[in-house]
């Protein structure tokens, strides 16, 4: 043991569910002196994330642009490396409204994006996202619909097709949504991790570039990213900045471990949403902004002399971040010191084709006063379109909501009820069989004593 003791270092960490309440929520490895500080960053996110593109086939819609012609691109389906089905190399000339840069998991660090983009063919809608049926792919892309048409087979064979593919085109992609043709994104790897087994969670921004063949053209993120899609540059820039501070950091270091940096893990982080007469927002925005500058040159460039000057940026960032939450210095200097703890060793990405969609989710948002009542919130995300049922027991009362839709939101009044934490028990039941059983939390704040004055004028506002 002495000799042990001598060659190691040694960390005390406590064992905790992210939600005290809630023993099946994610659990967290932490000190208690950090906690303390990150208790306040956990809550419901402002902002839903998303997996990136699937195309399950990726030697088939990723393609090399050989040259521009009268008639449309001349492409490639190039050999990959890793890739697990081969299939036949051709060149084709295909219309180029659907050919959109493309970034993989291995080109984003943080606050960084490799510049050298692939190319990927989409054929979807960019306003819904869905497919583009196939009467209108060979009237209006009969080239791309030609294309796809030689792998028909290689497509239909795709597990992810035979099991989300009925009723869609068999050059459909998975994964996608109008939510992916947002000109701005959010976006961190899948897989990003430390061997131990603690993740390594970092952000950069997606803008959309100007291409001089293809002209202003969004970026397409592969499914080894996950992303969170915006409309406004500077929201997108600030939103980086939150999720790339040592507090955020930490608090997904702490309960994710390397291989599951999915979309749900920011389910537990309370991202203020971003207000632009905010200061402390727009500042954080601008710093991220600059922090993707210097990372361009650190990478791109090879100017290691800016790190310093990387890592003052990082700093501030941090600090006011801190504002954001009420973290004191203490707090923060704590987290700091837990975060450098979980960084150990480092694993390479592995290349793997992602063919199992992912389940349905079911989120509970409420928002409730007192005196006035209000709305529980009930989102249900529904890939593969079964038959949905959930039952909830609210107040004694029994309430069935059904859908069949991909996603469907529903809006349950809530009267008056005192300030509060109820537990609400609930079902999710699938094709009639119970999927889930548990429990959500409704939380009833009392509301503060304000002048009659300042009511009637919010009351004002409101209805203005």
């Amino acid at each position: 043991m002495e000799d042990v003791k001598a060659i190691t270092r040694r960390f005390e960490i406590v064992f905790l569910p992210v939600e005290i309440s809630k023993p099946d929520s994610p659990w967290m490895q932490i000190t208690e002196k950090a906690y303390e500080g990150i208790k306040k960053v956990l809550g419901k996110s402002g902002y839903r994330a998303y997996e990136g593109v699937n195309t399950a086939l990726n030697q088939v819609y990723w393609i090399e642009i050989l040259d521009e012609t009268p008639q449309g691109l001349l492409i490639r389906n190039p050999i990959l490396p890793g890739q697990k089905k081969k299939v036949e190399v051709v060149e084709a000339i295909v219309e180029k409204d659907l050919i959109y840069p493309l970034v993989r998991g291995r080109d984003v660090k943080k606050w960084f994006v490799e510049s050298n983009y692939g190319w990927i063919i989409v054929p979807h809608d960019p306003k819904t996202g869905k497919p583009i049926i196939e009467n209108v792919m060979k009237m209006k892309y009969p080239k791309a619909f030609e294309y796809f048409f030689k792998f028909k087979d290689e497509l239909e064979k795709r597990s992810i097709h035979k099991l989300w593919g009925k009723d869609r085109p068999f050059y459909s992609i998975y994964a996608i949504g109008s939510y992916t043709f947002q000109p701005y994104k959010v976006v961190w790897k899948e897989i990003s991790g430390k061997i131990s087994g603690k993740a390594e969670f970092h952000t950069c921004v997606l803008e959309p570039i100007n291409h001089p063949i293809l002209g202003n053209r969004i970026v397409i993120p592969d499914h080894k990213l996950m992303l969170i899609p915006l409309n406004n540059r500077d929201e997108a820039y600030y939103v980086s900045a939150v999720l790339n501070s040592s507090i955020v950091s930490l608090t997904i270091s702490a309960y994710a471990i390397e291989t599951t940096i999915d979309p749900r893990v920011v389910e537990h982080i309370r991202v203020p949403e971003f207000n632009p007469s905010d200061p402390i927002h727009q500042k954080l925005s601008e710093l991220s902004k600059k922090a993707h500058e210097i990372a361009k040159e650190i990478y791109e460039k090879k100017k290691d002399e800016l790190k310093p000057e990387l890592q003052k940026i990082e700093d501030e960032i941090d600090k006011l971040v801190a504002q954001l939450y009420g973290i004191t210095d203490e707090e923060l200097k704590e987290i700091k010191k837990c975060l450098k703890i979980l960084k150990e060793g480092e694993i390479e990405e592995e290349e793997e084709e992602i063919e199992i969609p992912k389940d349905v989710q079911v989120n509970f948002n409420a928002n409730v006063k007192p005196s006035l009542g209000g709305n529980l919130e009930i989102t249900i995300i529904n890939p593969q379109k079964q038959k949905i049922t959930i039952e909830l027991d609210l107040f004694g009362k029994t309430e069935k909501l059904e859908t069949d839709k991909e996603e469907e939101t529903f809006k349950i009044k809530i009267k008056p009820i005192e300030p509060g934490e109820y537990e609400i028990p609930f079902k999710v039941i699938v094709d009639r069989n119970v999927k889930e059983e548990g429990k959500f939390t409704l939380y009833v704040e009392k509301e503060k004593k304000v002048r009659k004055k300042d009511r009637l004028d919010d009351m004002l506002d409101e209805l203005l």
